[in-house]
């Protein structure tokens, strides 16, 4: 058995469109976007990730050795966890169209040109 940890780098990224006063109520105004962003991990991100595989892997080994046990299976399982690659996982890596270009490409369509 096995499973694959990821992870993610991804987040959620608040950026401002344009602001202005708005026209009928005179207030300033800021009109907003989400998009979707990347973040750097950091060291505690890979700790984090650590520490529930651990957890999880402990309690998956119990609950298989329980179930071998209550259906007398008498095979020989390895229970050790391999390790895959590790090497720059805290290392920035971005495809695509990042936040701040997304963010000027709609500015420059919202723009008033008259």
């Amino acid at each position: 058995m096995g499973w694959d940890a990821h992870l993610n780098h991804g987040c959620w990224v608040e950026k401002t469109v344009v602001t202005g006063i708005h026209e009928k109520s005179g207030e300033f105004t800021r009109v907003n976007t989400v998009g979707s962003g990347w973040r750097r991990l950091s060291e505690y991100d890979v700790t984090d990730a650590n520490c529930l595989i651990e957890w999880a892997h402990a309690k998956l080994i119990q609950l298989v050795k329980r179930l071998m046990e209550e259906r007398k299976i008498d095979q020989e399982v390895d229970f050790t966890i391999l390790r895959g690659e590790r090497q720059n996982l805290t290392r920035h890596e971005q495809g695509g169209e990042g936040i701040q270009q997304a963010a000027r490409r709609v500015g420059r369509k919202l723009v008033r040109t008259g």
